[in-house]
């Protein structure tokens, strides 16, 4: 069930928003994890509700909530199953919205839309 071509790799684990150190923003191992076809668990932190699609691609805690985290850790050893499609899934979402062309055509659009907003 480890393998990278049938995309049924092992969860990964990551609590952001439990301690006391936080980032903001997208989180690069998570998009890394989810492009290589793992299911993630992870708290609804700044940006890794939109990287992680709850029950699509992973799981979503909310911040703080440890017991939840351990539940959703235990639910996914207990459910294999569910490896492939969220790693499938997971690699999919990853392709779709955080590729390089599409990162800087969103940047490239952002700019215009600036500079459209001080013309007028």
């Amino acid at each position: 069930m480890n393998s990278v071509r049938g995309l049924a790799r092992d969860p990964v684990a990551s609590p952001y928003g439990l301690g006391g150190a936080t980032s903001n923003g997208m989180n690069v191992s998570i998009s890394q994890a989810l492009a290589t076809g793992m299911p993630v668990i992870t708290t609804k932190h700044s940006g890794l509700k939109e990287q992680v699609v709850d029950g699509y691609n992973g799981l979503l805690v909310d911040e703080g909530d440890w017991q939840a985290l351990a539940e959703k850790i235990v639910y996914m050893i207990k459910h294999p199953e569910l490896w492939p499609e969220f790693g499938k899934n997971g690699r999919e979402h990853v392709q779709k919205n955080y590729n390089d062309s599409i990162l800087i055509d969103k940047q490239i659009e952002y700019y215009q839309e600036g500079l459209n907003s001080n013309e007028t």
